[in-house]
C-alpha cells in the first residue's frame, strides 16, 4: 500500500462535534460602543470578547450585528449560544458566552497543530498529529493496516501535550521580546487544534532568543514559556 502523507483536519477529529442550536433570526444587539460585550436580545446571551489567542477555524452564516455596522457569524462545529465570531475577514475575533471562562492553552485541551510561517501573509508549512484516538475510523482502520512502527500517519502527540504543559507552568518572560532580540527567521506560528473546542484554533507562537533560548508565546496571557527541546527540534525541521 503506498504511504501517503495525510493532513489532519478538525473534521477528522472523532465524535466530539457539537451540534448547533438553531440559529435565530439576525437581530439588533445592545452593548457597549467598544463592542467588549453585548447582548442578543432574541436569546438573552451576552457575550464578551476571548483574548487574541482564539480564532474561528471557519466562520459559518451571520447570526446578528451591531448597530447595523457590526455584524457576528457562527462558528462552524461551535454552539452559537456558547461562541460566536466577528465579520472581519482572516483575523475575525472570537466572542464567548459571559458564563464561560476565559479558554487558556490548558483548558483548550490541545490534541494537534497546523504549523505556519507568517509574515505578509501565512504560508502553511505542515501538522502535529493527533494520536490516534482523535481521528476518523477510517483513519484509525488506516493505521491499524500497518505493521507497528511502519504507519503513514505520525503520531506527534506528545508535542502537542509538551507544549500545552510547558504552558501550564511559569512563565520566562512577561512580555514579547523586543525587535532585535529574537532571531525573526525562527518564528513560527502554532495553530493548536482542540477535540474539547473543534471550531476554534489557539495560536501560539515559537522563537528562538539570539541568545540562542527557545520559547513558546502565548497570544491569550502575553506571557513566554520555555520551550521543550523535543518540542524546538520538531519544529525546526519546518526551518530547515
Amino acid at each position: 500500500m503506498k504511504k501517503t502523507n495525510v493532513i489532519i483536519s478538525l473534521i477528522l477529529i472523532a465524535a466530539i462535534l457539537c451540534s448547533c442550536a438553531r440559529l435565530p433570526t439576525v437581530v439588533e444587539t445592545s452593548g457597549s460602543s467598544d463592542l467588549e460585550s453585548f447582548i442578543n436580545p432574541e436569546t438573552g446571551v451576552e457575550y464578551i470578547a476571548c483574548s487574541a489567542a482564539l480564532m474561528p477555524i471557519t466562520a459559518g452564516e451571520l447570526y446578528c450585528k451591531f448597530d447595523n455596522d457590526n455584524r457576528y457569524r457562527t462558528i462552524k462545529f461551535e454552539d452559537p449560544l456558547k461562541f460566536i465570531c466577528d465579520d472581519t475577514e482572516f483575523t475575525s475575533g472570537v466572542y464567548r458566552a459571559s458564563d464561560i471562562p476565559e479558554i487558556t492553552v490548558k483548558s483548550f485541551a490541545p490534541v494537534a497543530a497546523h504549523v505556519y510561517k507568517e509574515k505578509n501573509v501565512a504560508i502553511f508549512l505542515g501538522q502535529l498529529n493527533a494520536e490516534k484516538k482523535y481521528l476518523d475510523e477510517s483513519y484509525q482502520e488506516l493505521i491499524d493496516s500497518y505493521s507497528e512502527g511502519e504507519s503513514p500517519i505520525a503520531d506527534d502527540s506528545e508535542y502537542i501535550y509538551a507544549i500545552r504543559d510547558a504552558m501550564s507552568g511559569e512563565p520566562e518572560k512577561d512580555v514579547f521580546p523586543a525587535t532585535g532580540t529574537v532571531d525573526e527567521d525562527s518564528m513560527l506560528h502554532v495553530r493548536l487544534l482542540s477535540a474539547t473546542y473543534p471550531g476554534l484554533t489557539y495560536i501560539v507562537v515559537y522563537y528562538r532568543s539570539l541568545d540562542g533560548n527557545d520559547y513558546l508565546y502565548d497570544y491569550g496571557s502575553k506571557l513566554s514559556y520555555k520551550c521543550p527541546l523535543s518540542v524546538a527540534l520538531r519544529l525546526w525541521e519546518y526551518l530547515a
